[in-house]
């Protein structure tokens, strides 16, 4: 099947569909915005699949406060994914000693991070959600908590992120999780300090050939 409009514009247009029942009866809207079942009827919106229905549902809530302006919902996600960016940056050069010109390289300079946390498209959303939940996880490594006023939006990362690139989601926390297992084993067996690259790859290798079972979706085989 061919689109007859790339990504960006189609995704634009089958939002302002959406904004169009909310002008005429909001409620409705609001329904449609709570409603995550897969036989939902959006009329008038070409996008057929689901997690791109849900980008769709979150693009309206822009192009609502935009007036159904394209540049400006444009210019609202690039805001995000950078702001998004600079809060990880803060939080690798405030952890990570000597980081600033390789976080800064990696993080906001990087061409091909900068052209896909611009503008409209899904993974401007989701590379913001992934660098807020790291930056989340490094203060929590670091410090041993998380600030209370983070515990919503880092909900709402981990949903925006599971919804949008559920398989991003998974090597994330695959991630996360083996980090974690390693911190708890080093401080219980002072010798694995000197092995933290080689156990930390066993642990993730292990952790997420065991995940990879769960959904026919991470089959390693898997085409």
């Amino acid at each position: 099947h061919y689109y007859s409009a790339n990504d960006t514009w189609q995704f634009f247009n089958d939002a302002t569909k959406l904004t169009s029942i909310a002008k005429t009866d909001f409620m409705s809207y609001v329904k449609l915005m709570v409603d995550l079942s897969d036989d939902q009827l959006y009329p008038g919106v070409i996008t057929g699949d689901f997690r791109s229905l849900i980008f769709v549902k979150m693009l309206s809530v822009f192009c609502l406060i935009s007036r159904d302006s394209y540049w400006i919902s444009s210019v609202y996600f690039s805001f995000i994914a950078f702001a998004a960016s600079w809060f990880l940056y803060h939080k690798m050069i405030c952890y990570v000693p000597r980081s600033e010109r390789a976080a800064a390289l990696a993080i906001l300079f990087f061409p091909s991070i900068v052209f896909w946390s611009s503008g409209i498209e899904k993974e401007t959303l989701t590379l913001a959600s992934l660098y807020f939940l790291s930056g989340i996880f490094l203060e929590w490594v670091s410090e041993q908590k998380i600030k209370k006023w983070f515990w919503l939006p880092t909900i709402m990362a981990s949903f925006v992120l599971w919804a949008l690139k559920y398989y991003w989601a998974g090597v994330f926390f695959i991630s996360v999780f083996s980090a974690l297992i390693l911190l708890f084993l080093a401080q219980r067996l002072p010798q694995l300090k000197t092995r933290f690259v080689s156990t930390y790859v066993i642990l993730f290798i292990v952790i997420g050939t065991g995940v990879s079972t769960l959904h026919p979706n991470f089959y390693i085989h898997a085409k």
